[in-house]
């Protein structure tokens, strides 16, 4: 299977401190005896502010991709790096300055989205936690529901509360899989 990407923004100068570099990315899984390439010599760059997306078929490597800017897994060969920090030496720097928006929305049900933003504020240190949780609201359409459990949610409204709490702290990067 292969992975493709597509790109949207000018082409521009060597990549600042705050985009996307893949270099040479290998990740390959073990399947009991068996070794399972899911990533093959990927490289990519992303400029600050362009919006790039991978395209390709089940199995060809986009969540792997996703999950290892994200430091969720660690890549068998190659360098990654986001907003100029090492995903594999410096991954705690790395989480400071990304959103993730999974394929799995990771909401807690039975909160409701004015307390799920809030308690993501305050566990980014935003200051003004309260405000921060409105503002979201307002800015993904869902004021009107901010105090309705999460569970009687659409699913779309579920997919615009996890981008909301992928941005509550206004990260340089962020990344969703399957948005």
């Amino acid at each position: 299977m292969s992975l493709s990407h597509v790109a949207r923004g000018a082409a521009g100068p060597a990549l600042p401190s705050c985009g996307i570099e893949l270099i040479d990315v290998a990740k390959t899984f073990r399947r009991g005896t068996r070794a399972v390439q899911a990533l093959r010599s990927l490289t990519f760059s992303v400029r600050p502010g362009q919006v790039f997306g991978l395209l390709g078929p089940n199995g060809a490597g986009k969540t792997t991709t996703i999950r290892i800017l994200a430091t969720l897994a660690r890549p068998s060969a190659g360098t990654a790096i986001v907003a100029g920090y090492d995903v594999v030496r410096q991954p705690q720097l790395v989480r400071r300055v990304i959103g993730v928006a999974n394929q799995e929305i990771g909401l807690d049900l039975r909160a409701t989205g004015r307390e799920l933003l809030t308690w993501h504020a305050r566990l980014w240190a935003v200051p003004d936690p309260l405000k921060k949780a409105e503002e979201l609201l307002q800015r993904f359409g869902l004021t009107e529901a901010g105090d309705w459990p999460v569970r009687t949610y659409s699913g779309g409204m579920r997919r615009r509360l996890d981008l909301a709490v992928a941005l509550v702290h206004a990260p340089k990067v962020l990344l969703l899989d399957e948005p």
